[in-house]
């Protein structure tokens, strides 16, 4: 039962998502920690990320199963470039991601400055819509062709 949850593709999402917000959370939530301890944590949880992102994708796959991943995975920048460009764009938006974000950057007195979280916490949106996008974007295609 161990075997089947832990090889599952479920699995590596989750767990790829959980460590995602957890950087984040660190990152931007940081308790009275040394930096040292801050940066050790956030090494280990990219070295982290980084081996599920790459196991999660050397799985034994059919040719119907690689066709759809390669079509999500060309496609789904899209959906990243739409979102910047309407961040970038769209009123709203933009005011959303300031009620989120803004206070953070203005309240952080600390080594790391509120414009480097601000990037950091864009660049981990960016990695939420591209794997959400890539998921959905496979799905469909797997629900077209069988």
């Amino acid at each position: 039962m161990l075997t089947k949850l832990t090889d599952s593709r479920p699995a590596f999402d989750i767990a790829l998502v959980a460590l995602l917000l957890a950087f984040g959370a660190i990152l931007i939530n940081r308790p009275d920690l040394p930096s040292v301890v801050t940066a050790a944590i956030l090494i280990v949880l990219t070295v982290l990320i980084t081996a599920i992102g790459v196991r999660r994708e050397n799985k034994r796959m059919d040719e119907v199963e690689l066709a759809a991943v390669n079509f999500g995975s060309r496609w789904s920048i899209t959906a990243v470039v739409s979102f910047m460009l309407m961040l970038c764009f769209f009123g709203p938006l933009q005011d959303g991601i300031d009620s989120i974000f803004g206070a953070v950057a203005g309240a952080r007195n600390g080594p790391i400055p509120g414009t480097v979280l601000i990037f950091i916490s864009g660049l981990l949106s960016a990695l939420v819509v591209l794997l959400a996008s890539k998921f959905v974007l496979t799905r469909i295609w797997l629900w077209n062709k069988r």
